[in-house]
Parts: structure tokens; C-alpha cells; sequence
């Protein structure tokens, strides 16, 4: 049995990952995978050795894949440290006007903002996107760019708390 200095060498900080779709075609490829793995899976419950219809599915799944990955873009963020993520909380106060915002909307205190989202999140994109040459400008820009949804800036926001907030899974003894 492996000692737990040889288990903590193969721990790596969480991360969590994000797909979108690029275009028309990104929009389609999600439905169109999902349908090549349910005729698979019915391929190989009801072909009753009929390889032929296996090897059938098994193509139309490989070529529906090949269209999702070629169609979407995957952005993963790794977690932040404490000192990192203490660092850009310090570094991106919500704003005066936020703050009022929320307190006149009757927010929570418990549920108010503790960062400027709209400078937090481009600044955290630049040092936790995975494979990115984006800096914390470019992320700016990207992010004002007519290219994304609120939904989708929300979106990545909340991957990146995802990504640093993670939590050992409930499963997982005492």
C-alpha cells in the first residue's frame, strides 16, 4: 500500500472546465453527440452480435466527437491558492456603487457581492485558464466583446470560484 507522502506526490489542486460552442456548428455538435452515444448504447443492447450494426454506431459516435471537439472550446481553470485568490479578492473590492446597489436591492448581507466581478473575473481568467495566452488585458477585451453572453461571463465567473473553492468530495471519511 502506497504511504501517504507517495498519495499527496499524485494530488493535484481541482480544477473544473467549461465547453462552448463555436458557431452554428458548436450549437448543433452537443445534441448530435449525445444522439451517437444513445444509438451506441442501443447498438450494443439490441444488436445481439450483429457487429456490423455496432461498428456502424461506433463510427457515427467517433465522427460526432471528432465534430463536438472540433466545434467547441474547452477552458480549464485550476484552482487558485489561498494567497493567490486572497490576493485578487484584496485586489478587486466591489465598489462603492456596487455595494449601495445591493444594500437598495435588499440583498442579504450574507448573499452580498465580495468582489468587483467585472474586474475580478478577467484578472482571475489570466493566471487560472490552462493553456492560455491570454493575460489579464486580453481577457478585458475578450470579455467586452460582443462574443459572450451575460450568461456565459456568469458562467465563467462561477468556474473559477468552482475551480478555487473546491471542497474534498462528501463521500470522502472523516
Amino acid at each position: 500500500m502506497p504511504s501517504l507522502r507517495e498519495q499527496l506526490a499524485r494530488k493535484r489542486a481541482h480544477s473544473t472546465s467549461l465547453t462552448f460552442p463555436l458557431g452554428e456548428a458548436g450549437e448543433r455538435a452537443p445534441s448530435a453527440f449525445e444522439d451517437a452515444q444513445r444509438l451506441h448504447q442501443l447498438a450494443q443492447i439490441t444488436a445481439k452480435g450483429d457487429q456490423s450494426a455496432i461498428k456502424l454506431a461506433e463510427q457515427k459516435l467517433k465522427r460526432a466527437q471528432a465534430a463536438y471537439e472540433k466545434n467547441s472550446l474547452t477552458i480549464t481553470f485550476r484552482g487558485l491558492t489561498e494567497e493567490e485568490r486572497d490576493a485578487l479578492i484584496a485586489a478587486h473590492p466591489v465598489t462603492d456603487e456596487q455595494a449601495a446597489k445591493e444594500k437598495d436591492d435588499d440583498v442579504p448581507e450574507a448573499d452580498r457581492s465580495i468582489v468587483n466581478r467585472t474586474t475580478f473575473t478577467p484578472a482571475a481568467l489570466g493566471i487560472a485558464a490552462l493553456d492560455s495566452d491570454l493575460t489579464e488585458e486580453d481577457w478585458v477585451i475578450e470579455l467586452k466583446s460582443d462574443r459572450w453572453t451575460a450568461g456565459e461571463r456568469l458562467a465563467l465567473y462561477r468556474a473559477i470560484v468552482t475551480a478555487t473553492s473546491a471542497e474534498p468530495a462528501s463521500s470522502l471519511g472523516k
